[in-house]
Parts: C-alpha cells; sequence; structure tokens
C-alpha cells in the first residue's frame, strides 16, 4: 500500500506542525481604509503573502484606483499578479453610517484591520467634529466584527495618542505604556481624536466583546514612496518643503518611520497573534528629524531646486502662531525633540527598521517624478 508517512499527519512532532500551520495560516482580512497612503501597502503586502482581501473605501469608484496601484507593485510575473489581485475584493463602507458593514463582515472574514479615520475637509470649528466620527467609526467597525464573530482586531491608533504627557525623570524616551493627558491646553483636535479614538477601542472590547483580541499600531511619522498619486498628509509636507515656498521654517521635527515597515507591522501583528494581542505598539525607527533638518536633505540631494532649509527665529514662529491658529500647535512643539522607543515592535514583531532619511529621499524622488504627470498643485 502507498499508505507511506506523509499521509498520516499525527507523527510529525508538535512543534512542526505548529509551524506549518502558522506558515500556511491564511487570513481573509476586511481593511478599511484600503485605499489609502498606508492602506495601499497593507494590502500590497497581504496579498503578496497570500491573504485573501476585502478593502473598504467611502466610494467603490476608487476600485480601479487601487487595482491599477497595486497592479504595478506586486510581486511576481504578470500571471502572479492577476491571481493576487483575483484575492482582492472592494466594498463601499461609510465610518459614519451602518450601511453594509454587517454584510462586509460576513463573507468569512477572520481579521479586521481598521485604518480608515474620517478626514474632516475643512479646518473644523468644533473638536467633536473631529473625534466624535472617529470614535464613532471605530466602534462601529468593532461592533460589526463582534456580531460577526470576528475575533481578531488591529487597529491603526497614531503616536499622536501617545507624546502628549510628561515623561518621568528617569525616562527620555516614550513608550507604550505613555498616554497623551487630553486635558493638557492647546492640545489640536486631531490629536484628541488619536487618543480619545484609541481609548476608546480599549474600553469598548473590554466592555462588550472581551472574546475580541486587540493589537493596536501607532505609526509615528510615516514617509516612503506612495504608491499612486492619492497620498497622505505627511507625504504632503515633503511636497511642501520641496515647493520651498517657506523660506524660513519652524524648529520642529518628527520621529519617522517607513511606510513598508507600517504595513510590515500590521501584517506581523497578524502573524504573531502570542507576541502581539493585547499591546499597543510604536512603529518608529528612532530617528528624529527636525523640519529644517529634512528640508537640508533634500536642498543637498537636489542642489539645483535651491530648496529653503534657513530656521525661523521663536520669535517670528510667535507672531505667526497670533495670526494664523494652525500655527499653535507648531508653537508647542518648537525645539521639542521626541524621542520614542521602538524596542517592543523589534523584538516582538522582529521589524528591523529602514532608516527614515532614506525613506524621506524616496518620498521625494516619487513626487519629483510625478510632478508632471499628476493633476496636484505642485510646482505651480
Amino acid at each position: 500500500s502507498n499508505s507511506g508517512t506523509m499521509s498520516c499527519p499525527n507523527t510529525l512532532a508538535p512543534e512542526v506542525k505548529k509551524a506549518l500551520s502558522t506558515a500556511t495560516q491564511l487570513h481573509h482580512v476586511l481593511v478599511t481604509g484600503g485605499a489609502g497612503y498606508i492602506g495601499k501597502h497593507v494590502v500590497l503586502q497581504l496579498l503578496d503573502a497570500g491573504h485573501t482581501v476585502t478593502a473598504s473605501m467611502r466610494s467603490s469608484s476608487r476600485d480601479a484606483e487601487l487595482r491599477n496601484a497595486l497592479y504595478s507593485h506586486l510581486q511576481g510575473s504578470n500571471e502572479a499578479k492577476a491571481e493576487a489581485l483575483s484575492r482582492l475584493s472592494v466594498v463601499e463602507l461609510d465610518l459614519t453610517c451602518d450601511a453594509g458593514w454587517e454584510d462586509a463582515m460576513k463573507s468569512n472574514i477572520d481579521v479586521l484591520i481598521h485604518l480608515a479615520s474620517p478626514v474632516p475637509i475643512e479646518e473644523p470649528t468644533s473638536e467633536e467634529e473631529v473625534t466624535r466620527p472617529a470614535i464613532d467609526g471605530a466602534l462601529r467597525a468593532l461592533q460589526a466584527a463582534h456580531v460577526a464573530g470576528v475575533t481578531r482586531v488591529i487597529v491603526t491608533s497614531s503616536v499622536a495618542a501617545v507624546v502628549n504627557c510628561n515623561l518621568p525623570d528617569e525616562r527620555s524616551e516614550y513608550n507604550e505604556s505613555d498616554w497623551t493627558d487630553c486635558r493638557k491646553s492647546g492640545i489640536s483636535a486631531y490629536v484628541k481624536s488619536k487618543t480619545l479614538t484609541e481609548r476608546a477601542i480599549w474600553d469598548w472590547c473590554e466592555q462588550n466583546a472581551p472574546e475580541i483580541n486587540v493589537t493596536t499600531i501607532l505609526p509615528s511619522f510615516v514617509l516612503g514612496a506612495p504608491l499612486d498619486k492619492h497620498y497622505g498628509s505627511s507625504v504632503r509636507k515633503v511636497e511642501q518643503l520641496l515647493q520651498g515656498k517657506q523660506t524660513k521654517l519652524p524648529n520642529y521635527g518628527y520621529s519617522c518611520v517607513d511606510v513598508t515597515d507600517i504595513a510590515l507591522m500590521h501584517l506581523r501583528a497578524m502573524e504573531r497573534p502570542e507576541q502581539s494581542i493585547g499591546k499597543r505598539f510604536i512603529g518608529s525607527a528612532h530617528c528624529f528629524l527636525w523640519i529644517p533638518e529634512m528640508a537640508k536633505l533634500l536642498h543637498d540631494a537636489y542642489p539645483d531646486k535651491k530648496i529653503p532649509y534657513q530656521k525661523a527665529s521663536n520669535d517670528e514662529i510667535r507672531k505667526k502662531a497670533t495670526e494664523n491658529p494652525s500655527y499653535r500647535y507648531v508653537l508647542l512643539n518648537l525645539n521639542k525633540r521626541r524621542v520614542l522607543s521602538n524596542e517592543q515592535s523589534c523584538q516582538l514583531l522582529g521589524i528591523q527598521y529602514r532608516d527614515p532619511r532614506e525613506s524621506l529621499l524616496d518620498t521625494a524622488q516619487y513626487l519629483l517624478a510625478n510632478f508632471d504627470k499628476t493633476d496636484s498643485t505642485m510646482m505651480k
């Protein structure tokens, strides 16, 4: 008979079985905000790793946009790319209304990656306009997961939910145990919304759905080439520096990270439940870059563009802040170097961070190569 050892899996050592099961464990993942800057990178890595993805977006008219962006970046032959895209479906979901959520979760989804956050079109007149939809949207996604029996949820938060607090004297770096203090004066609506939303997620699950296993990923300032011309606010900052409209730059900065590392964190959290369930992970490359320093790096990379990198004096910024309310947040962060520990993500998720200075130059290279081709306001 040909009942060789192959057909008798029971003889496998437990650790071999575990290795096989984890190696081949493929998921069907619902990614909210799949058409965003980070979202597209997450979907790309999920498809490349063999998973099935349902990407949600506010308007399914962006289906083709998403597929085109992915097609040029997916690994392998054209056949392999086509096969990967066959594992992608798109669904229209709005964070602000219930329609469609239950159905979207019913289609054999076993993991929810919640990246989407409602973006206010104009500067909000009240904090509620920002925080309410963000919290409601996250809880709507969780509620749908709960009803559908989806027990694994990975949420994209932000280091904004960490760094606006006072560190104890003995620590110089922020870590996952730190939470932004929303009572501090001058905290922006965006920062409040990120903090209150993440708090609401942990609290809601604890109270209403203890069976849901949550992990939160907290990106710092995200750099790196977007997959297409629909990119986030951090890439826009680089665009503004390249445009050089501001001749003097405020001396504030960010801890930075590459977008592919952030996408990988979502994937690793999903692949390593034992290491990641119930935890927050700061996504940051242990590299703090001042805005004038970023401008200088760009200036040196593209000397013919004569990109300004002079620092503005503190007085100049204070004067600006009296005229322009959006400068108040800059004022709060002036000359503040906030360093974030990435020890937890390195140890538990095995992330080896790229140098964000390279990511910055990749971003610039992408923008400069695509200005003339896009309808972006760039360089006008």
